[in-house]
């Protein structure tokens, strides 16, 4: 089997990874991130969701959003509800044209964007209830940026912030992977290279820029772990914060993040498993002519020639 522009590919990355790399490292600085005593209190949120069935008019979908408890002495799992929700091409294609999108998406992404949004603004209706809840000092854990850029999710995002400001209560957003970058280079390779070829080997944190509302890092919590991540603080916070983090990422399963974020994630996952129990228990609901067209309206051969893909 010929491969052609392979070498191109290589040659054009080759390029991009070597533009202004210094120039930019010269600019971002890596200090030693100091343990200091864990949060006292930490709730940490996530969400999941998962398209069930794609079809003409109509997306059916599945989401839930969970938080965990975490105190030095307990860990309390919250499970949030599985919400199944129809959405109709036509909200679809308005939810995709709030998330800036036109109506070149292909199908299955399009349906996927518009569920997904559907779980993000439960995820800060879940943020907001936290903020309210947490005692004065404590923490709550976010998974992602605390910068959404989706107008419905913002507002209520910078009223879960405020509330955070107001009530002493420190929100914390971990990012597993960034858009930020400068020149084409994203910021988290990028340090976690230069760490590397310093040969920094301890938890680090590099500071990238403060905003009015939060300040934005790129942090490696563990010394063990290869990950880093972007780690964004609420105004009031400060890299003690972050510091406070280090000690609940040692976790074997996920060195280097959060344990609380990475049980509120396995708590709210839909996996295969779970969408095949929706799906079957939605088709069990239908009977008579209704079965007959549901079986004709779900039909798909995609699903024929890729079920002979190995």
């Amino acid at each position: 089997m010929a491969i052609r522009g392979l070498k191109e590919a290589v040659r054009l990355l080759s390029g991009v990874l070597a533009i202004g790399r210094e120039s930019l490292l010269a600019d971002l600085h890596i200090e030693p991130l100091e343990k200091n005593s864990q949060a006292t209190v930490i709730r940490a949120v996530d969400g999941g969701s998962r398209v069930l069935f794609d079809l003409p008019g109509i997306v059916i979908g599945a989401y839930r959003v969970s938080s965990v408890e975490w105190t030095p002495f307990q860990l309390k799992d919250i499970q949030g509800d599985m919400v199944v929700e129809s959405i109709t091409k036509g909200d679809q294609k308005e939810l995709l044209s709030v998330m800036g999108y036109g109506e070149d998406k292909e199908s299955w992404e399009a349906a996927a964007l518009a569920v997904g949004l559907r779980r993000k603004m439960l995820e800060w209706e879940t943020i907001y209830n936290c903020v309210k809840e947490v005692s004065s000092g404590g923490t709550v854990l976010v998974d992602g940026s605390l910068d959404p850029v989706l107008a419905p999710v913002k507002e209520i995002s910078e009223m879960a912030l405020e509330m955070g400001k107001e009530r002493g209560v420190n929100v914390v957003g971990v990012s597993k992977s960034s858009d930020l970058s400068s020149h084409g280079l994203p910021y988290l390779p990028l340090l976690e290279w230069k760490a590397i070829t310093q040969g920094v080997d301890s938890s680090w944190i590099s500071t990238i820029r403060h905003s009015k509302q939060f300040s934005t890092y790129i942090v490696k919590f563990a010394q063990h772990s290869n990950h880093v991540f972007r780690v964004d603080v609420s105004k009031d916070g400060s890299t003690e914060a972050v510091a406070s983090l280090c000690d609940l990422c040692n976790d074997a399963g996920y060195p280097g993040y959060p344990y609380p974020l990475a049980r509120a994630h396995n708590i709210s996952v839909i996996d295969g498993n779970t969408a095949r129990d929706l799906k079957f228990e939605l088709e069990c609901m239908l009977a008579g002519d209704e079965s007959v067209f549901w079986k004709c309206l779900s039909r798909n051969f995609h699903k024929v020639l890729d079920g002979g893909v190995l």
